[in-house]
């Protein structure tokens, strides 16, 4: 953008209108990364923004689509798709952007398997996570056509991953005929190396044609890559246990503490641990997962925010940007599947420091040596050099999703279509024999058509995700009946769990997939840490020889 530093604030200004004085009038000034987005967003450019956490990457993109809603007149139907990796991020942004967009004028709904209850008339700006749009594409076909923009947020959190690839075919989906016409795309994500390849990755699904030698469509259309901010300076230890991670935040006059975990089951055992061997005031240790109930997650998230020291011991739930107020340390308890991953999750930490207090604590040597190489990698800015390779357990989750969506049938060549930018045609060919040798998909003449079995999934809406789980159970307080979340299947049947940082011991059956329990003591049986999966949920549905490639190619990558 041409001009001084206080001509472009200016031109922004002047062109937001009133946008400008309710979003950004708060703030008193604009980041580095909204001065230099603002413009080719308001202007409808397809773009990707890439700048550190806590860059206003979130109001960059909100701001001027805001402004270009309003001009538009205002159709039915939601007009801004917006698409972020979890429940909890929704829930955050539902929190912050809500009465912003109302003083606007601009309707708002937040989608997740939290608020499930789907609106009776759909309004302008949709928030929500793959999954739930998987079960929107299926269960709302007429309410897509006005979507004029489309916002994919922290997309380095799933791109390469089963649950980027369900991303790219829903894209895919809604562009064959669920859409007008083609909206704008606005990518959002962590600094990457290469964030054309990634813009492609998603623009070539069927949104916008991008040719491989440059940024345009095929109406000679560009997108615009921005990027700004400079990384933090890094001070990163690596320990051998938790106690030992705590003691040195203690000796730094570090109170604030967000550990990390890889899975929900070690993060209870951890969690369970530090009360038990006194490694922090038990009423300073919180929990903060996906499988406990929103209220659970809630009073978590406030009881860290307003204690003056604590611990909260977290998965992937808040990797992102919810309010948990200030984090004075980052503690990862085992590496992160990716280097994003580590560069999200100690980047929750002293957001108003130069430098970024961080521990990794390493129950082996591999463990490490990994946790050192993220280190150096986030040192020089460097995120997922490793080359791309497509999950083909997301052609089987979306072929069960396109047919649920069409119960009178589909013809094998659309869901071929559908799924190609994931799947090679003689994978399909494999994948769709097996499937139908089994059971799972029925020929009917020319058409496909979901087995009874699958079809009674969908109405459970257990096809919609390709996250690995096992079946949940729920757990209630029979003290309260207060719902505190899910569990295993198979956890549920050893007679105690963790939950929330609390055993508790299964008192029996109160009907099906629920279980009463009371507090208790102690330590629950089957304590194990286990590793976070590596293949989506639908990988055993596949052929041998898919499995196998799939392995040995993500070996070589």
């Amino acid at each position: 953008m041409n001009g001084s530093p206080f001509e472009q604030v200016r031109s922004i200004r002047n062109a937001l209108g009133t946008v400008w004085d309710v979003v950004f009038a708060p703030f008193g000034k604009l980041t580095e990364i909204q001065l230099e987005a603002i413009p080719p967003v308001l202007s409808g450019e397809h773009a990707v923004l890439t700048s550190p956490t806590a860059s206003g990457k979130t109001e960059a993109a909100l701001a001027p689509l805001a402004r270009r809603f309003i001009d538009s007149g205002r159709k039915a139907g939601p007009w801004l798709l917006y698409v972020v990796p979890t429940r909890a991020l929704v829930a955050d942004l539902e929190r912050r952007m809500r009465p912003v967009l109302a003083e606007l004028g601009i309707e708002s709904a937040y989608r997740t398997s939290d608020s499930p209850h789907l609106p009776r008339t759909f309004p302008h700006f949709l928030f929500t996570t793959p999954e739930s749009l998987d079960s929107l594409i299926c269960r709302k076909k007429a309410i897509w056509a006005n979507v004029r923009a489309v916002v994919l947020d922290e997309l380095h959190l799933l791109d390469g991953s089963y649950r980027g690839d369900q991303v790219r075919v829903l894209l895919r989906r809604l562009s064959a005929g669920l859409w007008s016409s083609k909206p704008q795309m606005i990518i959002m994500s962590a600094t990457v190396p290469n964030p054309e390849d990634m813009a492609r990755r998603y623009f070539d699904a069927g949104v916008v044609a991008i040719p491989s030698d440059g940024r345009g469509d095929e109406l000679g259309h560009s997108f615009t890559v921005v990027g700004s901010g400079e990384p933090r300076g890094l001070d990163f230890k690596v320990m051998r246990t938790v106690g030992e991670a705590l003691a040195a935040c203690k000796a730094s006059r570090r109170f604030k503490v967000l550990l990390f975990c890889n899975s929900r089951r070690d993060c209870e055992h951890v969690a369970d641990d530090i009360v038990r061997k006194r490694q922090w005031p038990a009423a300073g240790v919180f929990v903060h997962h996906g499988s406990l109930s929103r209220a659970v997650r809630k009073e978590s998230e406030a009881g860290f925010q307003e204690a003056r020291a604590a611990v909260c011991v977290a998965t992937t739930t808040l990797e992102l940007g919810i309010d948990i107020g200030d984090v004075s340390a980052a503690v990862l308890f085992g590496p992160p599947p990716s280097p994003s991953a580590f560069v999200q999750r100690i980047g929750r930490a002293c957001r108003r420091e130069k430098s970024v207090y961080a521990i990794g604590v390493a129950l082996t040597d591999e463990d490490a040596s990994r946790f050192v190489a993220l280190a150096t990698l986030a040192r020089q800015s460097i995120i997922e050099p490793g080359s791309y390779v497509p999950d083909y357990s997301v052609a089987v989750q979306q072929m069960f999703s396109m047919l649920y969506a069409n119960p009178t049938g589909v013809p094998p060549e659309l869901i071929q279509d559908m799924v190609s930018p994931i799947c090679p045609p003689d994978a399909f060919s494999d994948i769709l024999s097996q499937l139908t040798a089994q059971g799972h998909v029925e020929r009917s003449g020319r058409l496909l058509r979901a087995s009874q079995e699958i079809m009674d999934h969908g109405d459970r809406g257990d096809i919609h995700a390709n996250i690995p789980e096992e079946r949940s159970i729920e757990v209630v307080d029979t003290t309260t009946g207060k719902r505190l979340g899910v569990v295993s299947a198979h956890g549920a049947q050893q007679g105690s769990v963790i939950l929330a940082g609390q055993v508790w011991n299964i008192t029996g059956e109160e009907g099906r997939n629920k279980v009463a329990a009371r507090p208790g003591a102690g330590e629950p049986e089957g304590r194990r840490f286990s590793a976070h999966p590596e293949f989506g949920r639908y990988f055993s549905y596949l052929p041998p020889h898919l499995r196998d490639r799939m392995r040995a190619e993500r070996d070589v990558t």
